[in-house]
This record gives C-alpha cells, structure tokens and sequence, in this order.
C-alpha cells in the first residue's frame, strides 16, 4: 500500500518537475563551455592534442576547478602570461600524476 502510494507521489514529483530537472542534468557546465571557447585558440589547441595533457585537462579535479571560472578563462584568452602559467600548471598536474604510478 504505501509503496503504491510513493510511485503515485514520485511520478507526481517527477511530472512536475521534469522540465526543469532535464535542463539542469543536460545543460553543458562552465567548465564544457570554457574549454569550449579555449579550443578556438591555437595555443590551447596544440596543447589537447598531447594526449597526456587532454587527459590531465579532462579529468584533473584542480585543472577541471580552475577551467570552471570563467574569471580564469577570461584571463587565458587575454594574456600570454597567464596562458603560460597554465602550461605550466597542466605539466606539474601531469608530473605529479606520473610520480603517483
């Protein structure tokens, strides 16, 4: 009876608030969008096609954290400086991940 009862409330719960739901599950992140615009720059470019560093670029926690600002992306796409630092900053995360094996 009360397992009847939650389905009817959840299905209820989940028609109401499908609409928004899949707009929050589907909708890119800002770390999607950034390394979307950043892919138009050649620099960034060359840099994903290391294999090594589009792993690193992908799925390192503090490159993924740094990329979702869109403070930093701003940063990236104005100054070399700054592009440069992240280079540096990818091959250290990179490093580091290799002295972990």
């Amino acid at each position: 009876m009360f397992e009847f009862v939650f389905r009817i409330l959840g299905n209820a719960v989940l028609f109401k608030a499908g609409d928004k739901l899949q707009n929050v599950l589907l909708s890119p992140s800002n770390f999607e969008k950034n390394v979307e615009r950043l892919n138009e720059e050649d620099w960034f470019a060359a840099i994903r096609q290391d294999f090594r560093y589009d792993h690193i670029i992908r799925y390192n926690s503090k490159v993924r954290k740094f990329l979702g600002d869109t403070k930093n992306t701003m940063q990236l796409l104005e100054y070399t400086e700054e592009q440069e630092k992240f280079r540096d900053f990818v091959h250290q995360e990179y490093t580091k991940l290799m002295k972990k094996k």
